[in-house]
């Protein structure tokens, strides 16, 4: 049996927490206080849950990479902002709104695992992850 499955996730991220996230292996939050209040504040993260959505962005991180390649099947596209949210530096988030579909061979840990990260760096919406060969 194969893993081919075909994919199709709507929603909206904070695209701009995924440009800050710290590299994997790189432990930036040791750095500076900064880092840390800039994502608390910044992106309204609560300082309890910051390592499980830095964790969350890197994931999502590495599909965006993924998605970039040729051989990959899934693919995002962003369609606009699609909300905005006052954060504690009274400025603004904004969140962009996304659609990855495809066709693409993963197990369905990894499936549920960008469906649980997205979800930690904004919202799911329409989620359909369908096995094309059970």
């Amino acid at each position: 049996m194969s893993n081919v499955k075909r994919i199709h996730i709507e929603g909206d991220v904070n695209t701009l927490l995924l440009q800050c996230a710290p590299l994997p292996g790189k432990n930036s939050l040791v750095d500076g206080e900064w880092l840390v209040d800039d994502l608390v504040k910044g992106h309204n993260i609560n300082k309890d849950k910051l390592a499980e959505v830095l964790e969350a962005a890197q994931v999502v991180n590495k599909f965006l990479s993924l998605s970039t390649l040729p051989t990959f099947g899934l693919k995002i596209r962003f369609t606009g902002s699609s909300r905005n949210e006052k954060n504690g530096f009274n400025g603004m988030i904004v969140y962009h709104r996304y659609i990855i579909e495809g066709e693409e061979a993963i197990p369905w840990a990894w499936f549920d695992s960008l469906r649980d990260s997205l979800s930690q760096i904004g919202n799911v919406g329409p989620c359909v992850c369908k096995d094309l060969e059970a």
